[in-house]
């Protein structure tokens, strides 16, 4: 959800791109293409890839009511449309670009269309559907998912500059990441991520301190063990 508060705000200004396309009879470049990356990499691969790849699949698992399941099953319907939907944006763009003033016209509907899906979508599942199936885990379960949803966040850092070092003509690295040798924890209440290594100096912590040996009055005692090698 807090994701959502991202996108909202590129709404409005997918809004002034179509009035600044009704009083100049052009389109900025420079901005359809911010605009299609930042809905490609993370409206759709970060933020629906969370949803679809980890969410959805855990709750696949689970005795969905029907209720639960059809809107489920809506939300992943309604992130094909947004792909298809930023795909004909480029499209328009690329063919703008070629001279076709017709596609002038393709990409003040697409922009029209997402500033109106997104905010109807993101409401959909802000009211209807994520605090609801939350009662479907655990704690502990939840706590995973948290741990999960971090581990994607990075990948798709490295996998996004990757591909822009890949475009840039130098060669990307095929490997993932040493992953850094010490136990984490995650809180499941509040994502807080203790780190041993590091540990909490500004509370008293010195860093090396294992979990187990942290004092009984540590500020977030209700951390659950997640898994090692966040």
């Amino acid at each position: 959800m807090w994701e959502h508060r991202i996108i909202e705000r590129i709404m409005p200004l997918l809004r002034a791109q179509v009035k600044f396309i009704d009083e100049r009879g052009k389109v900025d470049i420079a901005f359809l293409e911010k605009a299609a990356d930042f809905f490609r990499v993370y409206a759709d691969r970060t933020h629906h890839g969370k949803e679809e790849d980890i969410l959805f699949k855990a709750l696949e698992a689970k005795k969905l009511g029907a209720r639960h399941r059809r809107v489920m099953n809506e939300l992943v319907e309604e992130h094909r449309h947004a792909r298809a939907t930023v795909k004909k944006l480029l499209s328009a763009r690329g063919n703008w670009m070629e001279g076709d003033r017709g596609a002038l016209r393709v990409i003040k509907e697409a922009l029209l269309e997402l500033s109106e899906f997104y905010p109807a979508h993101i409401e959909k599942e802000d009211k209807r559907f994520f605090l609801q199936v939350m009662d479907y885990f655990t704690e502990a379960e939840l706590g995973e998912m948290l741990v999960e949803f971090n581990e994607f966040d990075r990948d798709m850092i490295h996998w996004k500059y990757q591909r822009l070092l890949e475009e840039l003509g130098g060669k990307a690295v095929e490997a993932s990441p040493p992953k850094p040798e010490s136990s984490r924890y995650i809180c499941s209440i509040c994502g807080y991520v203790y780190n041993a290594e590091k540990g909490d100096p500004e509370n008293g912590v010195n860093p090396g301190t294992e979990f187990a040996d942290l004092p009984g009055d540590w500020g977030v005692p209700h951390l659950l063990r997640a898994k090692e090698h966040v």
